[in-house]
């Protein structure tokens, strides 16, 4: 998640103004018409009878981003008193608890008051209901708010219609008058602010805030004390965590917030699977030697836990196919969630199935839970943390053979030297042998031919993205007469298996052999299951070099060639994740 922020740091109240200025708009709907006006937005606040709560809340708070390192001299008072354009709805005396945010600002909390209450009831540009619309428009604090000329009502909030209250043309904007307080709602992540029931997620996020300074954007003015004072800096808000629909306002999403109880039953749950070890060992074949790479194995392991817990975290309503966003409301969230054939997070808008939640486990993410409305969305709090591992982070891995850049090159032995990598078969509708049953996946199979007719050749696979956990491990054998409609008697391989995994700084492997071998069906697409429920103990997701090996090993003897090739035709490994 990434905001921008241009700041013009010049010096004096213009200069201070200015760093809260945004582009002039030309539209005549925003154009001012100061024919009838008599002084500043703040002069007729002043003036104005029953609103002097609010001008009191206004003079006290500061105009600052504190977080941003902006000199914080100046009130809404000189904001509000200045050429900037303004419109201001403000609450009547009486209608609201003012006591409350003048208490907030007594006691430091001006970052509170500012966004929930004094932004909360001001927008750029000059609105000054000449115009019988309804419009949604953004607010000072981001927030977007529906300003209802016909009905006469801000944010649902009724505008006073007495003629001395509405619509006071001012120099530089307009000021009404509400019957009331306009309501603030958080936005998705602001939610999780004093909430104790979250406070470990909220903290995780929190800690995860960035901000960064960025020279290049970023106008140099004169040098004070040897330093470069920066009269058009550019900041870059940043959270390595968050999507940016956690704090777009434009955004219509729905989050599963952990509660804190969740949160340590997740990390739980998931971090066997990226069990690391310190040093991992893999064959540099341009030295012609084993090396060593050495990671930090804890740190790995809460990285890429917490990664999973919001991959899955977020969920844009926009992009549910069977979801409508024009209806939204939390018992209609609540409802699809509960009967939803498939969730897409937002983390996996462009992945396949396999990434995607499923009926019927998808009723079960939020516990049927009613959601709590959001700015930008709702916002789900459960009890326990419901995803299941092979649903969720242990995902199926398929590993196509003509990914030859897996292909272990160095355990390899009696492939062909003309086509070391094998030879891609395409399979179409007009070539496809049609006696052959089944299909290849995405159309492609590797062929592994051998040295000889009398060779054993042995093919071997790197596998890649293996987490700390059990799998059924298939390959996918292609009859040698896919693509070849002449052949009426195929062959048939026959093999064994070896999967070599947790290797030594010396490159010495724990293995397992197959202890019996395989035979595949000549009629058919055939998938082989060669280890079932093999637990690996060590993760080897996102490591860079080093892999678990599976190889296949031809078996022939003399007697076999007449009904036996020696040349493997590989659709496919398959790894099916079994935890739950």
């Amino acid at each position: 998640m990434k905001k921008i922020h241009n700041k013009w740091l010049k010096g004096g109240l213009l200069g201070l103004l200015a760093i809260f200025g945004v582009a002039s708009c030309s539209d005549d709907h925003f154009d001012l018409n100061t024919t009838n006006a008599s002084g500043t937005l703040w002069q007729n606040l002043v003036a104005t009878n029953q609103v002097d709560s609010f001008t009191m809340i206004l003079e006290k708070t500061i105009v600052n981003k504190k977080s941003y390192g902006i000199p914080a001299t100046i009130t809404y008072k000189n904001l509000l008193n200045s050429s900037r354009v303004f419109t201001v709805w403000a609450p009547k005396n009486g209608t609201y608890n003012a006591a409350h945010w003048l208490k907030l600002l007594a006691a430091g909390d001006n970052e509170t008051v500012e966004k929930q209450f004094v932004r909360n009831h001001i927008a750029n540009f000059n609105y000054n209901g000449a115009y019988a619309t309804s419009e949604r428009i953004r607010l000072y604090n981001a927030k977007y708010a529906v300003y209802d000329v016909p009905d006469n009502t801000f944010k649902g909030v009724p505008i006073s219609s007495d003629a001395l209250y509405k619509n006071i043309a001012s120099t530089n904007g307009t000021l009404h008058v509400l019957n009331g307080m306009a309501p603030y709602l958080p936005s998705l992540r602001e939610s999780l602010q004093d909430n104790a029931n979250v406070s470990d997620i909220n903290q995780y996020i929190i800690d995860k805030d960035t901000l960064e300074f960025i020279k290049n954007w970023s106008t140099p003015g004169s040098t004070v004390n040897g330093e470069i004072q920066y009269v058009d800096s550019y900041f870059v808000e940043s959270n390595k965590i968050l999507p940016s629909i956690a704090m777009n306002e434009d955004s219509l999403s729905a989050a599963i917030y952990p509660s804190n109880t969740a949160w340590n039953e997740a990390i739980s749950k998931i971090s066997p699977f990226f069990n690391y070890k310190q040093k991992y060992s893999y064959y540099d074949a341009d030295a012609n030697k084993y090396r060593v790479d050495s990671i930090n194995p804890d740190s790995l392991q809460e990285m890429y836990t917490k990664k999973v817990i919001f991959n899955n975290m977020f969920y844009s309503l926009r992009e549910q196919p069977a979801f409508n966003i024009q209806t939204a409301t939390p018992e209609s969230v609540q409802q699809f969630f509960n009967t939803s054939d498939s969730l897409v997070s937002t983390n996996y808008y462009f992945s396949d199935y396999n990434y995607h939640q499923h009926k019927p486990y998808c009723n079960v993410l939020t516990e049927g839970k009613l959601p709590a409305t959001s700015s930008n969305g709702y916002a789900f709090i459960t009890d326990h943390f419901n995803f299941i591992a092979n649903k969720t982070w242990q995902n199926d891995i398929v590993l196509d053979a003509e990914y030859f850049w897996y292909l272990n090159k160095e355990k390899s032995k009696y492939i062909a030297l003309s086509s070391p990598s094998g030879i891609s078969h395409y399979v179409s509708d007009g070539n496809r042998n049609d006696s052959v049953k089944g299909n290849v996946h995405g159309y492609v199979y590797q062929e592994f031919p051998s040295t000889s007719s009398s060779a054993r050749p042995i093919v071997s696979f790197n596998l890649p993205g293996v987490l700390s956990g059990t799998y059924d491990i298939y390959v996918v054998i292609v009859p040698e007469n896919m693509v070849d409609k002449s052949n009426l008697s195929p062959k048939k391989n026959k093999f064994n298996a070896t999967l070599e995994y947790d290797y030594d700084v010396n490159g010495k492997a724990s293995s397992i052999t197959s202890p019996n071998t395989f035979e595949s069906d000549p009629t058919k697409v055939d998938t082989i299951l060669l280890f079932e429920n093999f637990k690996f103990p060590y993760c080897y997701a996102n490591l860079a070099n080093s892999y678990p090996v599976l190889s296949l090993a031809t078996v022939m003897s003399i007697a076999d060639r007449k009904t036996v090739t020696p040349t493997l035709n590989i659709d496919c490994f398959i790894l099916k994740g079994k935890d739950e």
